[in-house]
């Protein structure tokens, strides 16, 4: 294997497949690069929505190059009927001489088969360059695959006294802007790569929340979902009227058949789950979820803590106080997680860590 050659090709096919995260699923975000005689002739990403895929999309802007290719693919390519026909059998059909695949899909439908297709028709197929990288990429995808969750990242902005909002004059919590104007931005952008963001009840009530991902220049219909367990979301919150826009879910246990009924009229999806955070993530899972974003607040967090079902912490560390009697965060057990980032955000701290 020419590593100087590939190794560039498959880093190129990494990049185009970051773009998509968060707008592909239930599909994973795939890159796929053909290389003609040293010079890329097809690259192609996991369309919104999760169609066509990478490999279509590269075989399409080759057109009659594509044959006698490399085609560098950060997933192995599917190898079962869905909406469209396998990958496997589009880059057969093109006619590419050689296959580099960063790693094996673990959907069983694939599973292997795509490059056993691919080898049993005499096309070289090499399995592994960046494999870490691109199974790190699309995470979400193999955790709903293989545990029938989403990636979980919980995500809290604090202040320097270790609270993430004021309280009201009767003692409740209150919106309270904690985080500088590099660390929203960049919420935005970290908004922008999850497929849902999520919050509790208690912030609907108290913020009125819109949750959105505003980026200039990048439109993302992020799924913005609510655990409320006993759908106590108002329909009059910016959530519910701004339904028939951007998707809201509701998660509950027990769901009035009036209450219901009005959200589903709003363009609300309630989606009845069991008593426990992990249940629901089965259900959100189900639903196509493959990356799910919670902001929060410290009740949610502390049961996706209690749980066990998250993968990723992401802290914004304020240099900023607020008043004592103010609500606590969530306390995270970073001792037994592995810090794998600390940048200056403005006059933020970020700080991500990960199981």
């Amino acid at each position: 294997m020419n590593y100087s050659v590939d190794e560039a090709y498959m880093r190129m096919a990494l990049s185009v497949a970051q773009d998509g995260l968060g707008r592909v699923w239930p599909n994973p975000s795939v890159g796929c690069v053909l290389v003609h005689d040293g010079v890329p002739v097809g690259v192609g990403c996991t369309a919104d929505g999760g169609r066509p895929h990478a490999e279509t999309v590269a075989i399409a802007a080759a057109g009659e190059r594509a044959k006698g290719a490399t085609a560098y693919v950060t997933l192995e390519p599917c190898h079962h009927h869905g909406k469209t026909p396998p990958c496997s059998r589009a880059l057969i059909e093109a006619g590419v001489s050689r296959v580099v695949v960063a790693c094996v899909d673990p959907d069983p439908r694939t599973a292997g088969q795509g490059i056993e297709a691919l080898r049993a028709v005499g096309i070289d197929v090499e399995v592994g360059l960046y494999g870490d990288m691109a199974l790190d990429l699309n995470i979400g995808f193999f955790k709903r695959v293989e545990e029938n969750r989403p990636f979980v990242c919980l995500k809290q902005a604090i202040s320097a006294n270790g609270l993430i909002a004021s309280r009201d004059a009767h003692g409740a919590g209150q919106h309270t802007q904690i985080s500088g104007h590099d660390a929203h931005e960049y919420l935005h952008f970290l908004r922008a790569t999850y497929d849902a963001i999520a919050v509790g009840i208690h912030t609907v009530l108290s913020d009125d929340p819109l949750l959105t991902a505003r980026v200039e220049g990048h439109m993302h219909s992020i799924v913005r979902v609510v655990f409320d367990s006993q759908l106590k979301i108002p329909l009059d919150s910016r959530l519910v009227q701004s339904a028939s826009g951007d998707p809201v879910w509701v998660l509950c246990k027990v769901a009035d058949a009036d209450k219901k009924q009005a959200l589903n009229d709003a363009g609300v999806r309630v989606i009845e789950t069991g008593a426990c955070v992990t249940s629901a993530l089965n259900r959100l899972a189900e639903a196509g979820i493959t990356r799910l974003l919670v902001e929060g607040g410290a009740k949610l967090h502390n049961s996706f803590i209690e749980a066990d079902v998250f993968d990723e912490v992401q802290i914004l560390r304020s240099v900023n106080m607020l008043d004592a009697g103010g609500v606590e965060g969530a306390v995270f057990d970073l001792d037994a997680l592995m810090c794998v980032e600390k940048r200056e955000m403005g006059e933020d701290l970020l700080e991500i860590y990960r199981r």
